[in-house]
C-alpha cells in the first residue's frame, strides 16, 4: 500500500515537472495581446491641444479597391476606410490611419501619420499579437519616416529588412504603401482619384 502511494506521489511530481516544461517551452508563442497605446491616447497626443480630431470613414468602390490594389501591388482586402484628420485653425495638419494587419499567424495594429503633401511623418505600432521577437524595432521603423509612396518604399530597394522577422518588414512595408495609397486617392488633385472612381 505505502509503494503504490509513493509511486503516485512520484507520478504527480513527473507530470508535473512535464507540464511546467511543456509551459516553459510553449511561453513564447502564447503571447497575450501586448497593447501600447489606446487609438484615443495616440491621436491626443499626435494632435495636441487646440486641434480638432474628425473620424471620417469612407467606403471604397470595387473600381477603387482595384485600383489601389494595383497601385501598391497587392489586394486591398476591405473596402471600409477610417482615418482621423487633425484641424488646427480650420487647416489640415496631418491624417492619421490605423492599419491592422497579419504579421505571421497574429496580427498588428499601427498608426500611420501622413503630412498633408503625402509624406509618413510618424509610424507608431498600438498592437501587437506575436511574440516580442518579431516586432521592428524604432530604428528599423524609424526609416519609414519621410517616405512617400513610390518604387523606393521596397524591400526590394530601399527598406532594410529584419533578421528574422522578413514577414514583420513585409507586413510594415506594405501597410505604409496601403496608407499612402489611400491618403494619395483622398487628397491627391484629382489624378488618382478620377482613374478609381
Amino acid at each position: 500500500m505505502r509503494l503504490r502511494i509513493v509511486l503516485n506521489r512520484n507520478l504527480v511530481e513527473i507530470m508535473k515537472t512535464k507540464a511546467l516544461l511543456t509551459i516553459m517551452l510553449l511561453s513564447p508563442f502564447m503571447v497575450k495581446a501586448v497593447i501600447f497605446q489606446t487609438i484615443p491616447s495616440a491621436l491626443k497626443e499626435i494632435f495636441h491641444e487646440g486641434h480638432e480630431i474628425k473620424r471620417k470613414t469612407l467606403f471604397l468602390t470595387k473600381e477603387q479597391q482595384k485600383g489601389l490594389g494595383q497601385l501598391i501591388k497587392e489586394p486591398i482586402d476591405s473596402r471600409l476606410v477610417v482615418y482621423y484628420e487633425g484641424i488646427l485653425k480650420n487647416k489640415l495638419q496631418g491624417t492619421v490611419f490605423i492599419d491592422t494587419h497579419r504579421v505571421r499567424t497574429n496580427n498588428e495594429s499601427v498608426l500611420f501619420l501622413v503630412s498633408p503633401d503625402g509624406k509618413l511623418s510618424r509610424v507608431k505600432v498600438l498592437k501587437f499579437l506575436e511574440p516580442p521577437d518579431y516586432m521592428a524595432s524604432d530604428r528599423w521603423i524609424n526609416q519609414l519616416t519621410g517616405r512617400v509612396l513610390n518604387e523606393k518604399l521596397s524591400l526590394r530597394s530601399e527598406i532594410h529588412g529584419i533578421t528574422g522577422a522578413t514577414l514583420t518588414a513585409r507586413a510594415l512595408t506594405m501597410a505604409s504603401r496601403r496608407v499612402l495609397a489611400l491618403h494619395q486617392l483622398l487628397y491627391s488633385d484629382g489624378t488618382l482619384a478620377a482613374d478609381l472612381r
